[in-house]
């Protein structure tokens, strides 16, 4: 049996993923919660929901930022958790018998190093108010907590705010009673006739690209419980941004009457322009653009008198770097600690020392490090610098800083895991278990993650025996027990293996252990059945994962479809497309591609071709990726006429994924053929369109490069930009 390859992107994310919450009894369930500052302006909690002010939103002071498991892409933005202290799990914490009932109004995000908002933890981020009411104050970390969705009780109505353009609608929807959460939105021109689908843009904000001016506006929610709400003609024609339309109607009377009914309203219009952002983040995160600085916006915020604190731009930092826009967080952290306006604390230097190791490499991280006082150098910060030398695979001075750490007594779990990882990233696969063996013998408890990496450090050099022998040792450990990562984890052995029966025993034990709410195992459970070819069991998943989590987002329709594509199971892929098409998720063309691909791989081009042309006909623009993918296929079949059109539309949309680039022999072969069966003029369009796509170093490859000289032999005119590339 040879040795298994597990691929670097698993890794990364066994070495960064905890353990699972767990049910408790009476429909509670188990998590952790935290605060954020107690002197944080109320105006910048919006966060990743876009409220601009919850206080103005309805919410009040009780809100929460809820972690990945929990937020779902913004869908919870709105909804209401009756959160209570696990007393029995923390007395000395916990306030007994005592729960506060809190409103998502903001993204916890994950940070990939096992913290408590990365999945599949479920975790509330709280405000202050809302969490000394369940806890006892003094506390400066974390508690257990039991908590359950529970009904919102809203006063004053729904609440819409108009944002966007004059002809790019976005609106806001808040303070909406019952269930809390907005699955889906139209809205209508009182001259358009038709109800059209709104897309969530981000959080609480709907958008839609209809030119609607000069109309009054409709709007049609459905609430993720299902039941839909109709507000007809409440926006005058006259309306412009920013508007705000308060429907004054209780939600005792909204929930005893008709489903669809036209509310009253009391109108506010707002003079603050649409650029006076009041929320922070709102104003940077559209600078999505890497090469874009932020520190302008920053000092603009403060030059308007704004407030700026540290937990704000901690919250900041947090998002960007979940976000992995690095050189921006970074752009933060040094704003902030330059400017003198808040107190930096250590942990916000070793958060700047990584983010600097990350965009300056580590000899900057270094001398950063060098020039902290020795005051400073905690273990933050040390840890910092060591996970600076992991990622770069430095054994030597990982294996000198961790020593320097324990001389400190520095050392925890997360340095041996460190250091594990280390030694799998390099393949020094035989090492990994010295080190769990020396974690032990140094009386520093392994966790589950420690576990992990050390089974994976066995599957990976084909060692099964010794993966089982210390997975019966961890499920022997009460203190740290299993998990349906760990199960999948091993299944995926067996599968490389060829050993199905023993797979689908650990696939079986997976499920017995994962949340039946739980998207992420269900997308894995899909993934290894399919690889094992149970078209069954991939079915009997997706039907279990449809009834149990109230929405399937893009990545669990592309999960299924890759999978079933997979199995060559084309004609299920459809059904589930077809569903896709209907589930109000934002028309993101990663998930039909999926399917251009599988219809390509099997000669059906022509089949592909008709899907993506009927999604334009519909008024969908595609990524250049698509048409790509159908070009390719093409020139597969030697078709080269209808290669080169479908070249040409995706030349043509390349703006909707400027990271775009062609393949280059596909480009090489097509270029070849309009040399020789094209007229010069329909030859130099083409031509000079490719400036649009050509790599940053301004070639497509030595092939392409070749075609191009050769054309300028021919006398074919290129554009100046073409011309003078180096």
């Amino acid at each position: 049996m040879g040795p298994l390859v597990i691929s670097s992107s698993f890794l990364w994310f066994l070495c960064f993923v905890l353990s699972a919450h767990v049910e408790a009894n009476n429909g509670w369930l188990n998590a952790h919660a935290t605060f954020y500052g107690a002197n944080q302006n109320p105006t910048t909690l919006g966060g990743a929901c876009g409220y601009d002010d919850t206080f103005h939103a309805g919410f009040g002071v009780n809100t929460a930022a809820v972690s990945t498991m929990l937020f779902r892409d913004g869908e919870v933005c709105g909804a209401c958790y009756q959160v209570m202290c696990d007393f029995r799990a923390d007395s000395k914490w916990c306030l007994i018998s005592r729960s506060v009932t809190v409103t998502a109004t903001n993204f916890c995000p994950p940070n990939n190093h096992g913290g408590w908002c990365d999945p599949p933890y479920h975790h509330f981020d709280m405000s202050m108010p809302a969490f000394i009411r369940i806890a006892r104050q003094g506390n400066e970390g974390i508690v257990p907590v039991l908590y359950r969705r529970v009904a919102c009780k809203r006063r004053g109505g729904v609440r819409f705010t108009l944002k966007g353009q004059s002809n790019f609608n976005m609106v806001m929807i808040s303070n909406v009673g019952g269930s809390g959460g907005v699955k889906a939105v139209w809205i209508r021109g009182s001259r358009s006739g038709a109800w059209l689908a709104m897309h969530r843009n981000w959080g609480a904000n709907w958008q839609s690209s209809a030119d609607l001016r000069n109309q009054r506006l409709s709007f049609k929610i459905t609430l993720v419980d299902g039941m839909t709400l109709v507000f007809l003609n409440v926006v005058p024609s006259t309306w412009r941004v920013k508007f705000d339309l308060r429907l004054a109607m209780s939600w005792k009377q909204l929930f005893s009457a008709s489903r669809n009914f036209a509310a009253t309203f009391v109108r506010q219009c707002s003079s603050t322009a649409t650029t006076n952002r009041r929320n922070l983040y709102s104003r940077i995160s559209p600078l999505g653009d890497p090469s874009l600085s932020v520190v302008p916006v920053l000092d603009q915020w403060i030059q308007e008198g704004n407030a700026v604190n540290a937990p704000l731009l901690q919250r900041i930092i947090k998002v960007l770097r979940s976000r992995k826009r690095f050189t921006q967080a970074l752009q933060v952290s040094e704003w902030m600690s330059s400017k003198g306006i808040c107190l930096i604390s250590p942990g916000d230097q070793a958060v700047q020392l990584d983010l600097i190791g990350r965009v300056h490499g580590v000899e900057t991280a270094e001398r950063y490090f060098q020039s902290l006082s020795d005051g400073d150098k905690n273990w933050k910060l040390h840890g910092a610098l060591l996970n600076c030398y992991v990622r770069q695979g430095l054994v030597e001075k990982s294996l000198s800083q961790m020593q320097k750490m324990k001389d400190m007594g520095f050392v925890s779990f997360l340095n041996y895991n460190n250091i594990m990882c280390l030694y799998m990233q390099t393949e020094q696969l035989e090492r990994v278990p010295d080190v769990l063996a020396q974690m032990k013998e140094d009386g520093v408890p392994p966790n589950i993650f420690s576990y992990r990496i050390c089974m994976n450090s066995y599957g990976a050099r084909g060692d099964l025996a010794n993966v089982e022998k210390l997975l019966e040792e961890l499920e022997r450990e009460p203190h740290v027990g299993t998990d349906w990562m760990t199960y999948v984890m091993v299944a995926r052995f067996y599968i490389k293996a060829d050993m199905k029966e023993k797979a689908l025993m650990y696939l079986k034990k997976c499920e017995e252990k994962a949340d039946k709410r739980d998207a992420l195992a269900y997308n894995h459970l899909i993934s290894h059945y399919a690889s094992l070819g149970s078209k069954s069991a991939v079915m009997r998943i997706w039907r279990l994962q449809k009834a149990n989590c109230k929405k399937q987002f893009n990545n669990e329709y592309i999960t299924m479809l890759g999978c079933l594509v997979k199995m060559g199971e084309l004609d299920q892929a459809e059904e589930v497309l077809h569903e896709w098409e209907l589930s109000g998720n934002t028309y993101d063309f990663r998930v039909p591609n999926i399917l251009l691909i599988g219809y390509s791989q099997r000669g059906l081009v022509e089949k592909a071709e008709a899907l993506l042309r009927n999604m334009v006909a519909k008024g969908k623009t595609p990524t250049p990726n698509s048409w790509s993918i159908i070009s390719s296929a093409y020139v597969a079949k030697e078709n080269m006429e209808k290669a080169f059109q479908c070249m040409k539309e995706a030349v043509a949309v390349q703006a909707q994924n400027k990271r775009w680039r062609p393949n280059a022999d596909v480009i090489s072969s097509i270029l070849s053929w309009v040399n020789i069966n094209k007229d010069k003029g329909e030859v130099e369009d083409f031509v000079n369109s490719l400036k649009t796509v050509l790599d940053q170093d301004g070639r497509c490859g030595k092939d392409v490069d070749g075609h191009l000289e050769s054309m300028k032999v021919n006398n074919i005119e290129m554009e100046e930009e073409i011309k003078e590339t180096p």
